[in-house]
């Protein structure tokens, strides 16, 4: 797969092979930025380049906040599900136990304490 990008002095290098004892001479950088600049017939563009570079990496970071606010958000989300099945499952064991003739403790406990106040206080009528 091709990545597509724009010739920069950043990405080119020019190697000249000489004739007659002329050594072999490499041209980069600062050297073949006026060239690459008469072929692309613009400027070239090494700044803007690294500027996409940083915006790519905000971009990933960004993005990787954005994931970490969403997992987030799915944990509350599901720690709440689990709340209300509790809750509805409590009071689905309740509904039967009454429906056997089970009451809750917490009721008896409640009706208990209730028959004994009532037997005080005939008692002190007496």
């Amino acid at each position: 797969m091709q990545v597509k990008k724009k010739l920069t002095s950043r990405n080119v290098s020019v190697g000249i092979v000489g004739t007659d004892g002329q050594p072999f001479l490499v041209l980069e950088g600062e050297e073949i930025r006026k060239y690459v600049g008469e072929v692309t017939q613009a400027d070239d563009q090494d700044e803007e380049e690294g500027k996409t570079e940083e915006k790519e990496k905000e971009n990933v970071e960004e993005e990787e906040e954005e994931k970490k606010k969403k997992m987030k958000k799915k944990k509350q989300q599901q720690k709440q599900w689990q709340k209300i099945c509790k809750r509805v499952e409590r009071k689905r064991e309740r509904e039967i136990n009454i429906e056997n003739g089970n009451q809750h403790r917490k009721w008896k406990t409640n009706k208990q304490t209730s028959k004994q106040t009532n037997k005080q206080t005939k008692r002190k009528r007496k």
